[in-house]
């Protein structure tokens, strides 16, 4: 493309955003990418002046015939002072390559012309050739000037010199990353407007927005002139294209771990999305507690599930018979969780479910491979964990009291049996001196009115209710097993056992036995006799 159609391009993109972003959307499908392809080559004999003229044009011309008015795009030689080497490429960061459009302001009586208007393009793409043996090899990464982000890093390698301008057309075709505004409606699925859809390519794999694409998103913030001042990545947030995009419209699919992620049509505020393309073989995943303390949460299991409400343990959908169980990953002692590509094979973002035991911290999807390291934000989970563990010391001296009295219990009636009341004695003391419901109630009390006091002080209303949840089922247990009648009903059937042995015994030495005595009858106490009424004091004046 000649400078003076890119200069074009360049200004209608200035007037539409000087007019606002209504009448940026408006025009958004039918607007061109402004591209700028940069390219390295190794300093040596195998790349002269002549041979690097030569394959920019190569390329140039390539872009032409594939793309066509899609792209408005110039193919010039990076001189080293963005990246110089293949090392150099892979540190390269997005920071250094944000330029902030400052336009010269024009006199009243000159027109603007393409020297007053931003000139940072829309794409760029930095590639590196070398040598390699016998053959060469390409690298390159693209830059995204909308959402300010730098892209992975792909690589190729041919044999012959001839094939370099086709390798860095291919490399360009894989960094390429359509953007789309999204707008989201109060009600309804957000709309897609992906750049330059209303143009075909001649090639088909350089289109605007293909069916079934991912889009991660993005949230531009503008000042009062419209000019982009920050831009925030929406996280644990993408967007799915319709099935049958048109010109450049489809409507999304959204896919978030947030309830509201995208704006709601601001003046200041515009949704963007870009495209995912190309993906790394891992991701290190850490958990951290929220700031400021963000301390590594270590031993938390993070669930891998395709769907965000799994079925329980026990549950089967309607027409399975079995349900396969998600893989379940467990954080090491700083908190990394790797998670592979091979987890999300289909190219769909997969479920994140953490548990710390049977709590869920989090459900939120990401697709594996598309950054190297990502930080999750949980609620720190420990003051729970404490109120747990001493909540399971109860439990567990509950268990054994539960234990030793069903024990105790056993051998009671075995010796009450046998005749052997002595036994039969110390055993109901036994009983007597164990710890009874009362004392469990009153332990789990304090740790719940001190738990609660300490949630309540930190603001933590979920942790509150769980403590809450978890006492409630502690007593609940107390109340089931260490239930007092059980013990009356055991010295009611030790009683008539003795009385039954006691009858035996007298029956066998010829003695009558007396007929056991009713349980005596506890006197009603009568009524007190109702007092006669006092004469009331005479009431103090009102006032």
């Amino acid at each position: 493309m000649n400078a003076c159609a890119r200069h074009i391009s360049l200004a209608l993109l200035a007037i539409f955003q000087a007019a606002g972003p209504a009448a940026a959307q408006e025009t958004f499908e039918s607007l061109p990418y402004s591209v700028r392809v940069n390219i390295a080559f190794e300093a040596g004999p195998r790349f002269n002046s002549q041979f690097r003229r030569d394959l920019l044009k190569q390329v140039a011309d390539g872009l032409e015939r594939s793309v066509g008015e899609f792209w408005q795009a110039e193919v010039v030689e990076e001189s080293g002072s963005t990246f110089a080497g293949l090392a150099a490429l892979k540190r390269l960061a997005a920071e250094s390559l944000i330029r902030v459009p400052k336009p010269v302001e024009p006199a009243a009586d000159e027109p603007a012309t393409a020297e007053t208007l931003p000139v940072d393009p829309d794409k760029q793409y930095f590639l590196w050739v070398e040598g390699a043996g016998a053959g060469f090899s390409v690298a390159g990464r693209e830059f995204d000037n909308a959402t300010r982000q730098l892209g992975p890093l792909t690589t190729g390698s041919v044999l012959d010199r001839g094939e370099i301008s086709v390798a860095l057309l291919t490399a360009i075709a894989r960094l390429f990353r359509p953007i789309a505004a999204v707008e989201q409606p109060r009600n309804g699925p957000p709309l897609m407007r992906a750049r330059g859809g209303s143009f075909t390519p001649p090639d088909s794999q350089w289109q605007a927005i293909r069916p079934g694409q991912i889009f991660e998103a993005y949230s531009t913030f503008r000042n009062k002139e419209q000019v982009v001042e920050r831009v925030q990545h929406v996280p644990w947030t993408y967007v799915v294209a319709g099935d049958s995009p048109s010109l450049g419209r489809t409507a999304g699919t959204l896919i978030s771990g947030m309830r509201s992620p995208l704006a709601t049509r601001r003046n200041r505020v515009q949704n963007v999305a870009l495209a995912v393309s190309g993906r790394g073989p891992v991701t290190n995943l850490t958990l951290v507690t929220r700031p400021p303390a963000r301390k590594p949460l270590a031993g938390l299991e993070v669930e891998l599930s395709p769907v965000p409400y799994p079925p329980r343990d026990g549950e089967k959908p309607e027409g399975e018979k079995s349900v396969p169980k998600n893989p379940r990953l467990v954080a090491d002692r700083t908190g990394v969780v790797p998670l592979s590509v091979t987890t999300a094979p289909d190219g769909r973002p997969v479920w994140l479910l953490v548990h710390s035991g049977q709590v869920l911290l989090a459900r939120v999807p990401f697709l594996p491979g598309t950054q190297e390291s990502v930080v999750l934000e949980l609620p720190d989970d420990s003051f729970r964990l404490e109120t747990e563990g001493e909540i399971a010391l109860v439990q567990a001296k509950l268990v054994d009291t539960v234990a030793r009295r069903a024990v105790l219990m056993s051998m009671a009636k075995a010796r009450a049996k046998d005749g052997q009341w002595d036994v039969v004695t110390g055993l109901l003391k036994d009983l007597e001196a164990m710890p009874k419901a009362a004392t469990f109630a009153g332990e789990i009390n304090v740790i719940r009115l001190n738990s609660r006091s300490a949630a309540k002080a930190r603001r933590d209303a979920t942790a509150e209710q769980r403590i809450q949840k978890l006492c409630g089922e502690t007593l609940e247990l107390v109340t089931n097993y260490l239930d007092e009648e059980k013990l009356k009903e055991l010295r009611d059937e030790i009683n008539e056992m003795r009385q039954l042995k006691n009858d035996e015994a007298a029956l066998e030495s010829g003695v009558k036995p007396e007929p056991a005595k009713p349980a005596a009858k506890k006197k009603k106490a009568r009524p007190a006799p109702a007092a006669a009424p006092k004469q009331a004091a005479p009431s103090a004046p009102g006032f």
